[in-house]
């Protein structure tokens, strides 16, 4: 028996030293946030300190559209470096050098929803980090939303932010995440005050202005030879404007990739939105795998006894075979009619074509072409098999929204935040018309596409660059039965808001990686990267941003596009890639050498007696 006890205290310690630990995690790390929102333009800094016993370490915080980060700082008692956005591969290995160097350095890449940021503190003091972050906020759904902070860092929080507004009221502030908050009224808004506060949790904050019917605006900017506008149409809705019937046609997946957890999150969301469907909405549900089938001949409306059929119907389904797109697309929009009825039709699949036509421009021009009654097509991707470009082509050409989906876990709450954007009363049959002089390639919208639509109480942006002194830029758009029109005027006269070129840059750019994503064309992928580096602007894939003696060393990188090697080409490449918040302890040599004579003697002493 006292070896048995031995035994497994042996066994103890060595899975104690191997557990993964993180100093990061389990010691709250101090971070001030401070900064405003001044007409729903945010200008937002981060101060970081890096504890002198922390060598390597890695964070990320929030990446919203419409905001981008525009520099970033490291400093201890002997360097100061600043930010230097290059193409990715090249500032990846900037940093690995500076790694292998044992320099202090800061590699910032961005990432889908987020910026991921890798430090180098090799000295035994510490590292102080700033992150500067400026942009204009969206309103969605009636609300500003705004993300400060990720969840699964414990921080200790100081915070002063500000949120006014000289052409409205601020209402009402929700803070999601925090505690202990103090809001205080100041003029239009309000200021935001957090001291010594604790957070594990994601921190958004979402304020509400007061009800005005601004329908358009636009923020405009000269250099003296050329202009830049940013257009923000947002269009009052009200409650009598609300169609009076929608088409909606569910299109999911059911082939054999989709089983287990995919399928069973895809039918609880679908079974939720169902349920949630009004007297005057008419659905249909279409499943595909190697052929497409309806759930019923011809669309129906969501009575209460269709909607406990066709919840039946989805929890019935079973994956199976192979992936038919086409065929899909074809049955689906053969559901519609002729009628004033808003028509959706939401597409949800994991999978490439494999069954019937597979080529996706074929795909894409039949969808485009058989849409003959206008219906908006947004598409989720769940997971990075490939089909993800051609779901997007789709929704790009027929209106739509296009959602990726890289986590399973989060299929059910994509669906659902899909649909209620969709759902809500929208303004459809938007159009833009520009007089003479608006550059056209610089436009950040496709005109060839057809008509935009938007949810109400959301905003739409189109951005562009012009020649001409004076520009016009209108906006046609439908609510109900009913057109509208609304036209805003722009000069090239010194002045202006400095900002909205860098916006009319970030509109831009996500146009070219539409672009890009779509045909592959390296054309775009040069623009983009020429781009983010002219303006210091970090484009997931593209451009990256770093802050190292090295980079300072050598500033003559501007537009020179060459192959470097990355992590993927060299195992040794040392850059950490994010997935995880903790660091692991390998297990010590000693471990490693005695671990196989210990389990022998355990055999051979304990349990063989």
């Amino acid at each position: 028996m006292a070896k048995q006890l031995v035994a497994l205290s042996i066994i103890i310690i060595m899975l104690v030293v191997s557990v993964p630990t993180n100093s990061q995690v389990q010691d709250a790390m101090d971070l001030s946030i401070s900064g405003s929102v001044i007409d729903n333009y945010a200008n937002i800094t981060y101060w970081l300190t890096v504890s002198p016993e922390t060598e390597d370490f890695s964070i990320t915080i929030p990446r919203q559209e419409g905001l981008f980060l525009s520099n970033a700082t490291l400093w201890n008692s002997n360097t100061t470096l600043w930010g230097r956005v290059r193409e990715a591969s090249e500032a990846e290995q900037i940093y690995n050098e500076t790694v292998k160097a044992n320099q202090i350095g800061m590699l910032i890449a961005p990432m889908a929803n987020s910026y991921y940021i890798s430090i180098n503190n090799p000295a035994s003091e510490p590292l102080n980090v700033g992150l500067f972050v400026e942009g204009i906020l969206t309103r969605q759904l009636g609300r500003y939303p705004l993300s400060l902070l990720p969840g699964g860092y414990q921080f200790r929080l100081d915070m002063e932010l500000e949120i006014t507004s000289s052409v409205s009221t601020v209402l009402a502030i929700e803070v999601q995440g925090l505690e202990g908050q103090t809001l205080s009224r100041m003029g239009n808004g309000f200021k935001l005050s957090v001291e010594d506060a604790l957070t594990f949790d994601a921190v958004q904050i979402d304020y509400v202005l007061s009800d005005y019917d601004l329908s358009a605006s636009m923020i405009t900017y000269s250099d003296g030879t050329y202009g830049f506008f940013n257009f923000f149409l947002a269009p009052k809705l009200e409650l009598g404007d609300t169609p009076s019937t929608r088409q909606i046609i569910f299109t999911l997946d059911v082939s054999g990739s989709m089983s287990g957890e995919r399928l069973d999150q895809a039918k609880l969301a679908l079974t939720e939105i169902i349920e949630t469907l009004g007297p005057n909405d008419q659905f249909n549900l279409v499943t595909f795998s190697a052929e497409a089938s309806t759930m019923w001949t011809e669309i129906r409306p969501a009575t209460e006894q269709n909607k406990e059929e066709a919840v039946s119907y989805i929890q019935s389904l079973n994956a199976q075979s192979s992936t038919n797109i086409y065929d899909a697309i074809t049955i689906s929009l053969a559901q519609f009619f002729e009628s004033d009825a808003e028509k959706l039709m939401i597409m949800i699949s994991d999978g490439v074509p494999t069954a019937g036509v597979t080529d996706p421009d074929t795909i894409r021009e039949h969808a485009r072409e058989s849409n003959t009654l206008g219906v908006n097509i947004s598409t989720i991707a769940i997971g990075e098999s490939g089909v993800e470009s051609l779901l997007e082509g789709i929704a790009l050409d027929n209106n739509g929204i296009f959602v990726l989906v890289r986590n399973d876990g989060d299929i059910g709450d994509v669906i659902s935040s899909l649909f209620s954007t969709l759902y809500v009363p929208s303004i459809d049959q938007i159009s833009f018309s520009f007089s003479a002089g608006v550059l056209v390639d610089s436009l950040n919208i496709n005109l060839t596409s057809g008509f935009l639509s938007l949810s109400n109480g959301s905003e739409i942006v189109v951005s562009g660059k012009f020649a001409e002194q004076v520009i016009s830029v209108t906006a046609n758009y439908r609510i109900g039965n009913e057109t509208f029109q609304v036209s805003k005027n722009a000069s090239i006269a010194a002045g202006g808001k400095p900002y909205a070129e860098k916006l009319w840059v970030l509109q831009r750019i996500l146009y070219l990686v539409g672009l890009e994503t779509l045909t592959g064309s390296d054309a775009f992928k040069q623009e983009i990267i020429s781009l983010g580096i002219q303006y210091g602007l970090l484009v997931e894939g593209y451009t990256s941003m770093i802050l190292s003696a090295l980079a300072e060393e050598d500033s003559s990188t501007e537009s020179q596009f060459t192959k470097v090697e990355t992590a993927f080409d060299n195992p040794n490449i040392v850059t950490r890639l994010p997935g995880t918040y903790v660091d692991a302890t390998p297990l010590p040599l000693f471990g490693i050498l005695f671990a196989p004579i210990i389990i022998i003697w355990i055999r051979r002493k304990i349990w063989s007696s």
